[in-house]
């Protein structure tokens, strides 16, 4: 397990914030390096998860794996995406995933073509890209599907700069968990996404409702959350660490 984890905060907090900041990652570290050496990874973040969102468990066990399978050297890639009616809880379910994730490998909404190619270090090999309500037969998800063809070396290509041709390349092993309203995708897409069609209908709803009351009423204690985010960052940075054949 990495020591060099959860990043420094801001430099304006007090002596004692900083005191309570540091002890809480000591403490994050040492439950994460607990639930490593047990094997129990899969089943604390996905525990977690479902705290926050209410149901769709394929969809959840569907997001982990993607991850799972960015540490795999040869594999292909694993996409998700989660299609449906909207105010169901496609993109509720991504984005709580995405907040387990360690900080510099979850980028979520706002994307074009260019900011896949061009954002350098901003964008690191083995990060997952959230996209909401995508199109696939838009510029973007086109860009998507050629991304996900090249998932182990990055998509090339050619752009002119000063009547010059520069090669720009996207990063390596990028997950896509992309939310749309339309289920219907080509062959390349089914070939290479996992598609969770969200429930909805009243009794989802009701279930939705009650599951956000159970939160809002304090649920759980806020330092509680924010500890077993902190434990799910860190496993989740020791999973992409984990490169394995």
């Amino acid at each position: 397990m990495s020591e060099s984890l959860l990043g420094g905060l801001s430099d304006t907090r007090t002596s004692s914030e900083k005191q309570a900041e540091t002890e809480l990652e000591r403490q994050a570290k040492n439950k994460a390096r607990e639930i490593a050496d047990s094997g129990q990874t899969f089943d604390y973040v996905f525990g977690v998860w479902q705290k926050r969102h209410h149901g769709d468990a394929p969809l959840g066990k569907a997001l982990f794996f993607s991850l799972g399978c960015q540490s795999i050297s040869n594999a292909l890639g694993i996409h998700v995406a989660a299609t449906g009616e909207g105010g169901y809880g496609k993109s509720d379910g991504i984005k709580k995933m995405g907040q387990l994730i360690f900080p510099t490998f979850w980028k979520n909404g706002g994307f074009t073509p260019q900011t896949l190619y061009y954002s350098g270090p901003d964008m690191p090999d083995g990060v997952v890209i959230g996209l909401e309500d995508i199109v696939w037969g838009s510029e973007l998800g086109v860009t998507v599907k050629r991304i996900t063809t090249d998932f182990l070396e990055g998509a090339l290509r050619v752009s002119t700069v000063e009547m010059k041709g520069v090669e720009v390349r996207t990063a390596k092993r990028i997950a896509f968990w992309a939310s749309c309203v339309d289920s219907q995708a080509d062959e390349q897409i089914r070939d290479r996404f996992i598609m969770y069609n969200v429930k909805s209908d009243s009794n989802r709803r009701q279930e939705i409702l009650g599951h956000m009351m159970a939160r809002d009423e304090g649920d759980q204690l806020p330092e509680e959350s924010e500890f077993e985010t902190k434990v799910c960052q860190v496993l989740t940075y020791d999973l992409r660490r984990s490169c394995s054949t």
